[in-house]
């Protein structure tokens, strides 16, 4: 069921975090995704998606033949190749996920595709086109990347362009669309480089900085609920509504604490 629409102007993002099998989308690809759309007035949730991916294979490279006299291209089916991406035990072992999970847990990324076009015309409550979602994550560079990859293996670009903020860049003899976003990792770099008791700026450092409780978990889940949590703060900061938010209790699944 869609979230009501509101004819007022009401701002929303969406917090993102993906977790992946390594750190490039050449060889190695998502293995969690989670999103919670947030209002930006009230910081109410709207939606959460939460979902693993099936592991799946690298698609074979598009080949393209131009018809001259026609003036137009023929683009080759493309199919899909034997070579599965690659999930290194560093990366499974730091976010607590092992292959029998994605195996059991998982969703075939075209399924997952479409259930994520569908939470995002679900969670839309604006119409007004400056009102469309952009995204919000803690070094979040690294997770677009691979939204990108998703976008393109589950074929759901166009889709997604209708809902969340982006622009076109040209990029190497392409056009590609790429998502607005907020990176909280440079932007509290700014905030806290004067404070000498802030001893870095990974999301265990912000915890600690804000005052969010902090458990070291490693799922996406847990990142995107304490990355919501200090994007709130720091806004609730700047308009002096003092800054204080109800933190949910989270579940430690993981070792390590990512940047």
């Amino acid at each position: 069921m869609a979230a009501p629409e509101i004819k007022e102007t009401i701002y929303t993002g969406l917090v993102l975090d993906f977790e992946t099998g390594g750190l490039n989308t050449k060889d190695n690809c998502a293995t969690q995704l989670c999103a919670k759309m947030i209002r930006f007035d009230t910081f109410e949730v709207i939606g959460i998606f939460n979902e693993y991916f099936y592991p799946f294979h690298k698609a074979k490279v598009k080949t393209v033949k131009k018809a001259i006299k026609k003036k137009t291209e023929i683009v080759e089916d493309e199919e899909e190749s034997n070579e599965l991406f690659e999930y290194t035990e560093g990366a499974l072992t730091k976010t607590g996920i092992t292959m029998e999970m994605l195996y059991s847990k998982g969703i075939d990324i075209k399924t997952l595709g479409k259930e994520f076009v569908q939470f995002l015309e679900e969670t839309k409550i604006c119409n007004a086109k400056d009102c469309k979602p952009f995204l919000i994550g803690q070094n979040i560079t690294f997770d677009v990347q691979f939204f990108l990859q998703f976008m393109e293996y589950a074929g759901i670009e166009k889709e997604v362009r209708k809902f969340l903020a982006g622009d076109e860049m040209f990029y190497n003899g392409t056009t590609m669309w790429v998502p607005k976003y907020h990176d909280t990792l440079p932007y509290n770099r700014a905030v806290f480089c004067t404070n000498p008791n802030v001893r870095g700026y990974t999301l265990g450092n912000l915890c600690e900085a804000y005052g969010v409780e902090n458990d070291d978990a490693h799922n996406a889940l847990y990142d995107v609920n304490v990355t919501k949590d200090i994007f709130e703060i720091g806004v609730k900061r700047a308009r002096n509504d003092g800054g204080e938010i109800e933190v949910e209790k989270q579940i430690k699944t993981r070792t390590h604490f990512k940047i």
